[in-house]
């Protein structure tokens, strides 16, 4: 029987300078709308999308789902979506649009983030084209876009103007092609389509707010930051604190943007096969920090490897005079913790911590 080696490093910098959407139909088998039945291929985002009044259907009760929709209801419900319809001081400037028409605080509040470029005309009657939808989409949802996509279409030429914001959707499943080599940019959106796209994006959302993806601005993609084990990172946390109370120290913050970042470097360990502060794809513990765009004053870690409980690693670190002397640090005021889990069975653990 093989033995594990048990591995526990310390990494130490200081510097000195300044819910996830389900989109679930209702238990009625019977479908509220007279055009769409509950086998629809659209049938619990149309659903979705009208019970929360992102979408209207008519006072008929249809829904009318292969009609086309005017880049006025697209803005109205993209903002509605994200709470966004409402007042704002912003004026923008174009003259084809009524102060007094039902979409101008949609447009407003989109414009004013620049998901609709303000300029002189909006064309608000004019139906909207899949490559119009997809760009307001991801800047209104705030998705990162850039040019380094696994998914590519064959009727996008390589300097289509909206080529980056539909492939960087397509990898990560927000929207998708007409017949799995072409996207059809040009071709107007159905309101069944808008639904699916509006529920797709909601859902992204609620991984990034549920701290569950991050985006990774070295390898340009989206990275899945779940936790092994919550309830073992809280824990780990947890007994940090019960140490830093026992010494008389203020209770370390439990950082969630940290703990994705401990999550990235965990998963680094597996992905590239090496065990050490230094990653061969980041650089030291503060580059990967960077990466992310997170901002510290100074910044430690400790890793550790082959453990199985939160209390056997903390204690590890504890009788490790280095490790111990990082949890100890007084100055440190946030903490990160990550854990993965590799397919031969090995544990790894990273602990991060930073000054804020």
């Amino acid at each position: 029987m093989l033995k594990r080696t048990v591995s526990i490093f310390l990494c130490l910098l200081v510097l000195q300078f300044s819910g996830i959407l389900v989109v679930q139909a209702g238990n009625s088998p019977v479908s509220p709308f007279k055009d769409v039945n509950t086998k629809h291929w659209a049938f619990k985002e149309i659903e979705y999308v009208t019970s929360k009044n992102f979408m209207a259907k008519s006072s008929t009760n249809t829904f009318s789902p292969n009609s086309t929709i005017s880049r006025a209801d697209a803005v109205t419900t993209i903002a509605r979506s994200l709470n966004l319809d409402k007042a704002t001081k912003f004026k923008p400037k174009f003259v084809d649009v009524d102060t007094n028409s039902t979409y101008y605080n949609a447009l407003s509040q989109l414009a004013e983030r620049g998901a609709v470029k303000d300029g002189t005309n909006f064309n608000p009657n004019s139906q909207i084209t899949r490559a119009q939808f997809v760009t307001i989409l991801a800047a209104a949802f705030e998705i990162e876009v850039d040019d380094v996509n696994k998914k590519a279409f064959k009727d996008l030429s390589k300097n289509y103007w909206a080529k980056n914001s539909i492939e960087s959707l397509a990898d990560l499943g927000i929207i998708g092609g007409v017949d799995g080599i072409n996207f059809a940019p040009e071709r107007k959106v159905s309101r069944a389509q808008m639904a699916i796209f509006i529920c797709r994006a909601l859902e992204f959302k609620a991984k990034v707010n549920n701290n569950e993806i991050i985006y990774d601005y070295l390898s340009k993609e989206y990275l899945d930051t779940k936790q092994y084990s919550d309830k073992w990172a809280q824990e780990v946390i947890s007994l940090v604190n019960k140490e830093r109370a026992k010494a008389k120290l203020p209770a370390l913050v439990e950082d969630k943007r940290l703990c994705q970042i401990a999550v990235v470097k965990a998963q680094d360990f597996i992905k590239h096969d090496y065990f050490n502060h230094l990653s061969k794809f980041y650089g030291q513990p503060w580059d990967l920090a960077a990466v992310f765009d997170y901002q510290f004053t100074s910044f430690g870690e400790n890793i550790a490897k082959n453990f199985y409980t939160p209390q056997s690693v903390l204690t590890a670190w504890m009788n490790s005079p280095s490790h111990k002397e990082n949890i100890l640090r007084s100055h440190y005021t946030n903490i990160g913790v990550g854990i993965r889990e590799s397919k031969d069975g090995t544990m790894y653990w990273v602990q991060m911590f930073a000054s804020k």
